[in-house]
């Protein structure tokens, strides 16, 4: 039985009291600057999704808010960020990397991915659609939140052109590798549509423009963009805790998929940033959006052409509940061993 289901009347109100409590303490420690703030941010996006959890198992919400809340992050959260971030940063000549990195490792884990897969006795076609397409995106807008508390401005637009990366490669290659997996209906126009659509995709092209004409963009009004984005996109993480499915959590190929999109996005991320002349900090940047969890446009792609959404579902919520875990480890990791060299 799934572990919200075991919650009973009672857990909920001792688990909400325990949040009010933890949110005083939490106030308390930024107030009097005792608690480091990574973990400080750790703990605030694990309330969120705990209270998340506690909304969908009182069923005060459902997975319409959790679809309403990543279009928010999408629409509103990410091209706020990404534009007040992008705008304030110096941009250098390597910056061009970000995006090739990218599509690298998204080609390369797909390549991965068909081959395992093509033999497989397990998986149906439409689940096999599922795995490429889960191993090859990488769900940046989580780390959004993570970054931006840790490293600050210079690392979330760094994280925006490896964002702009994974989003061509996302709305053109892997749409049309669900659409040959799915309805079969997969065409270039369709793809273009798709990355058109995508506001981020535009937030990061304005901001492109700002910053390389040096166009007139006040400081003010690129710090609230950047102020505002970040608090709309921990919103991620509330979404997550209502969309979370452990049922499905013993299938075969969930886990094997999240291994090779976290540990063979980090091998091959590290490599390539060992590899390009970069700076520590993008280096690091590099390293920890190699290894982002699976996306959730995998489910939106699942639903889109017609493959195994349950598995699709299930393999994202679980991939960036693995992350929440061990992504401000790897924060932590490269802050001490590489940043701080």
């Amino acid at each position: 039985m799934a572990i919200i289901n075991a919650l009973s009347l009672v857990d909920i109100i001792h688990i909400d009291r325990n949040l009010c409590l933890g949110c005083l303490y939490l106030w308390a420690a930024v107030q009097t600057k005792t608690v480091n703030t990574l973990y400080l941010q750790l703990a605030m996006f694990l309330l969120l999704f705990v209270t998340g959890l506690i909304l969908r198992q009182t069923r005060l919400a459902d997975k319409g808010i959790a679809a309403s809340l990543l279009n928010i992050v999408v629409n509103f959260g990410l091209p706020l960020l990404i534009l007040g971030s992008v705008t304030q940063v110096k941009l250098a000549g390597y910056y061009s990397w970000f995006p090739f990195i990218a599509a690298t490792v998204m080609l390369s884990l797909g390549a991965v991915a068909y081959f395992f897969t093509r033999h497989s006795t397990v998986l149906e076609q439409k689940s096999r659609g599922v795995v490429i397409v889960g191993v090859m995106i990488m769900n940046l807008s989580t780390l959004y939140p993570f970054l931006s508390w840790a490293w600050g401005d210079e690392a979330v637009a760094r994280l925006a052109l490896v964002d702009f990366g994974n989003g061509v490669i996302a709305f053109s290659v892997v749409v049309m590798i669900a659409s040959w997996h799915g309805r079969g209906q997969g065409s270039v126009a369709s793809s273009l549509i798709l990355m058109l659509r995508f506001l981020p995709f535009w937030a990061l092209w304005l901001g492109l423009l700002i910053n390389g004409f040096d166009w007139y963009f006040p400081e003010s009004l690129s710090r609230f963009c950047l102020e505002l984005g970040k608090w709309i996109v921990v919103l991620v993480f509330l979404a997550l805790g209502l969309h979370v499915n452990i049922r499905m959590g013993l299938h075969p190929w969930i886990w094997r998929t999240i291994a090779v999109r976290v540990i063979g996005g980090l091998l091959l991320s590290s490599l390539l940033a060992f590899l390009l002349p970069l700076d520590p900090l993008s280096r690091a940047v590099v390293i920890v959006a190699g290894a982002a969890p699976i996306g959730f446009n995998t489910l939106v792609f699942a639903i889109r052409e017609d493959l195994d959404q349950d598995l699709a579902a299930t393999m994202a919520s679980l991939s960036v509940l693995a992350g929440m875990i061990y992504i401000p480890l790897l924060i932590v990791l490269l802050e001490r061993w590489l940043l701080a060299a």
